[in-house]
């Protein structure tokens, strides 16, 4: 589904999720996909919009505040 809707290669990442290696979330604004986010052991470790654009600073901010409050990294510290 993420894949079709960020027209990204999301899907190939299937395995890694079973396997619990990757958390693949989606960030919606409204009705629409505005992020694609992958966690591996705690981390973000890559954070696009749709057909991998770059997320504008106010969404990788929404982004920064959400992985604070859950403990995630984003970004460097």
């Amino acid at each position: 589904l993420y894949g079709k809707s960020f027209h990204n290669c999301v899907a190939s990442y299937r395995q890694a999720v079973l396997e619990r290696r990757s958390l693949i979330m989606a960030m919606m604004q409204e009705d629409r996909y505005i992020a694609c986010i992958e966690i591996q052991q705690g981390r973000v470790v890559q954070a696009l919009g749709p057909c991998n654009q770059r997320l504008s600073p106010p969404i990788q901010d929404v982004i920064k505040h959400w992985a604070k409050e859950k403990k995630i990294v984003y970004g460097r510290r």
